[in-house]
């Protein structure tokens, strides 16, 4: 019996033209994957009737850890299946929408979301040609979408009352994914044909994966919401493709450690929360990856290192020497200093007179006898940096510092 169990299955597999590789995507079995490939399995090959790769068939099945390896091996994401010319990424997309209401909320839940995203973060596009959606229940087209060489060219979708999606008919930059009952399911976002955001809603709020995209295809933010709010790890990148940023949220509220990095790939911060309050160690790192600094809070109070009111003013007169000491040096080696006259206040922003160009550098002011009265410094027009002010005598009557308008110390 067992005998004629594996010579069915061996016939089976034969006629599917199924290789072992291919069995291992479908199933999502990693150590298999990862087997045939070391014993040199083709990892682009072409088999069964329809002619699809390792890729189509983790795709089809929504298995997000399989596609991850495969690509990670050298997967090609845009091979298109003999039968119809069609991507992981067509299939992926295809069966996400078609199983959004049989998973919701269940443990399949956004699988094929997730490999569908994971594609187009790898440079996978939809194949060309125009791409139908249908609503169960004999409800009427769902969704038509027009793609030509990687970039969507026309869309329309309608609701599963026929009546067309206003918002996606003016263009092909938002375009809406509706439910059978008549609710967004999704809605994304296109820039010259290239997508750039998606976001998921369940009873007209954020619920479910978000991910936005670079221009270029480098993702940019991944994360999760639930009814509207943050909700679990959310990852942000540089254009590099080097990580900007991860962290938990935990009902719209940072809760444990979070992370963040510099373009060149050093950490820069360290940060713990809990409920959204500052809890536990703090480091801060230079670009070089030397600790700069360390604190301790507690339920959003700091504990350590606690400075007295003495330190923190002396701590000011410093910062103040050293913005003055810069301001100095800066226009010995380069004095472009405008005079005030120049200048025109309309309403809080400083222009050049008697244009519309907001001024950003170095004024001054100064009393008739010659002496300074003031020295400023602005950037697009408002107050940016060390601001000094003098008594007609010489002697320095006040400092400020300024950051985008506001006093900054």
């Amino acid at each position: 019996m067992t005998n004629l169990l594996a010579l069915s299955v061996a016939l089976l597999m034969v006629g599917c033209w199924q290789d072992p590789l291919h069995e291992a995507a479908e199933r999502g079995d990693l150590d298999q994957i990862e087997s045939q490939i070391a014993q040199g399995a083709d990892i682009d090959s072409q088999n069964g009737k329809d002619g699809e790769t390792p890729l189509h068939r983790a795709a089809t099945r929504g298995n997000l850890q399989a596609a991850k390896l495969l690509i990670a091996k050298g997967a090609k994401v845009n091979v298109g299946r003999t039968k119809d010319g069609q991507t992981a990424l067509d299939l992926a997309e295809s069966r996400a929408f078609h199983l959004r209401n049989e998973n919701f909320g269940g443990p399949f839940e956004y699988q094929h979301v997730e490999v569908a995203n994971l594609l187009i973060s790898n440079g996978g596009v939809r194949s060309n040609g125009t791409h139908h959606g249908w609503f169960d229940n004999e409800k009427g087209m769902a969704y038509k979408l027009r793609f030509h060489n990687g970039r969507l060219i026309k869309a329309e979708t309608w609701k599963p009352s026929g009546e067309p999606c206003h918002l996606t008919q003016k263009g092909i930059e938002l375009v809406h994914f509706y439910n059978e009952d008549g609710t967004i399911w999704r809605i994304d976002n296109y820039k010259s044909g290239k997508i750039i955001s998606r976001e998921y809603l369940s009873e007209g709020v954020i619920h479910g994966p978000w991910t936005t995209w670079y221009g270029n295809g480098q993702k940019k933010v991944e994360g999760n919401c639930k009814e509207g709010k943050g909700h679990g790890l959310w990852t942000r990148w540089y254009e590099n493709g080097l990580k900007k940023e991860e962290g938990n949220w935990k009902d719209g509220k940072g809760h444990g450690l979070w992370t963040r990095w510099y373009e060149n790939g050093q950490k820069k911060e360290e940060e713990n929360f809990k409920d959204g309050k500052r809890d536990g160690l703090w480091i801060k790192y230079d670009k070089n990856g030397k600790e700069d600094s360390r604190k301790i809070y507690k339920e959003g109070d700091l504990v350590l290192p606690k400075k007295s009111i003495e330190e923190v003013f002396a701590e000011i007169d410093t910062l103040f020497a050293d913005l003055e000491e810069h301001n100095t040096k800066a226009i010995k080696e380069n004095d472009t200093a405008v005079d005030w006259s120049n200048l025109q206040d309309r309403n809080g922003v400083v222009y050049l007179i008697d244009t519309n160009k907001t001024f950003t550098g170095h004024a001054k002011k100064t009393f008739e006898t010659g002496l300074k009265a003031s020295e400023m410094y602005y950037k697009d027009g408002k107050p940016h940096g060390l601001w000094t002010k003098w008594h007609k005598n010489g002697l320095k009557a006040s400092q400020m510092n300024f950051k985008d308008g506001q006093a900054n110390g």
